[in-house]
């Protein structure tokens, strides 16, 4: 398939960064989520940086794909990626047997065999959909998406809705998985047109595709991030003009009695082959500033409760988050029981950030 030559977004180099705010506190779209949940979640984690050490299969997976996908946009083999992916799922592995042990992180072998086959699996079916040859068969590129950059801090102040000032206390902060010329999404405007760019996002689910795809048309997470990346990244002359998410649904099939974990793979790639329209989804969110302001109101309103949290020195608990949707809350026996066995402390409070942190 003949594909066109690259064309980057920006001038030269990578994104133009705003200066960074000092002197605030950050917050976070995953800590803003963590605090709606619980207060004493939100303290437990992004104040006293605790985390379990115990192994999270959906962590890891997501972790590793993500790592992988990011390695193949900037062209390395896929036998490279997949070791990356490899490294990622020993480094939660490595972390869980902080609390668990030498003896019971062993008995974790079988999960970690499993995820590495699965992110594997994940890789090469992603792999397969989105990237075709270029210049001959040397390397391959992504069929919709020039990359300019990957992993890309974002941040921006924290606006009071009413007045337009900047918080003195609070600052937003995230890391896009990328930022992205879509091919055919400027090429639908025409030689005269208004050519742009997209922040990336990567994500990975277990649930239906479709009811994936429809909740992200709504998420918070897309309007933060488009509001951070309009305001952190300086475009060279051309603006933002939305989200692209890259969706692959994480498989579902577990290994049969007696199989190995080459078959186990094999099975897994066979489908994502065999059933790509159900496993794979790419969208383009249009920029939506009515969306965005709405979001940012209901951030300014989170902000405010956790400074009032802050101020009275407490976080209550939220009893119906105890159990959600996925399962028992990661702070449950340290919450219920006060036991502090099985988990860590955290170097930084957002992981996300913690190279720049």
């Amino acid at each position: 398939m003949e594909t066109c030559a690259v064309e980057t977004v920006f001038s030269a180099g990578p994104a133009t960064r705003a200066a960074p705010m000092r002197g605030r506190t950050t917050l976070t779209h995953s800590s803003l989520e963590s605090f709606m949940r619980c207060p004493r979640e939100f303290e437990l984690a992004y104040r006293e940086l605790l985390a379990p050490a115990a192994y999270a299969p959906p962590l890891a997976l997501g972790s590793a794909f993500h790592r992988g996908s990011e390695m193949l946009h900037h062209g390395p083999p896929l036998d490279q990626a997949l070791r990356v992916a490899d490294e990622v799922i020993e480094g939660y592995l490595a972390r869980a047997a902080l609390g668990l042990g030498e003896e019971k992180s062993r008995e974790l072998d079988d999960q970690v065999r499993g995820d590495r086959a699965r992110a594997h699996a994940m890789l090469r079916g992603w792999y397969e959909r989105h990237f075709v040859p270029w210049n001959g068969d040397a390397v391959r590129r992504d069929l919709d998406l020039d990359v300019v950059e990957t992993e890309v801090r974002i941040e921006a102040p924290l606006i009071n809705p009413k007045t337009m000032r900047a918080s003195r206390l609070f600052t937003l902060a995230g890391r896009a998985d990328g930022i992205v010329h879509h091919r055919e999404e400027n090429s639908r405007r025409g030689p005269s047109g208004v050519e742009g760019w997209h922040i990336l996002e990567t994500k990975t689910t277990g649930l239906n595709i479709e009811e994936f795809v429809e909740t992200m048309g709504r998420s918070s997470q897309i309007a933060i991030y488009q509001h951070m990346a309009e305001r952190s990244l300086v475009p060279n002359p051309r603006p933002l003009l939305g989200t692209v998410v890259d969706v692959i649904a994480k498989p579902k099939l577990r290994p049969r009695s007696g199989e190995s974990v080459e078959a186990f793979e094999t099975r897994l790639v066979d489908l994502y082959r065999g059933e790509p329209d159900a496993m794979f989804r790419r969208v383009v969110l249009a920029l939506d500033r009515d969306r965005m302001d709405e979001t940012l109101a209901d951030v300014w309103r989170i902000a405010r409760q956790i400074r009032d949290a802050e101020r009275h020195g407490f976080a209550r608990k939220s009893g119906p988050s105890c159990r959600g949707p996925f399962g028992w809350c990661r702070f449950r026996r340290l919450c219920w029981e006060n036991d502090r066995a099985g988990y860590v402390t955290k170097e930084v409070a957002h992981e996300e950030l913690a190279d720049q942190e």
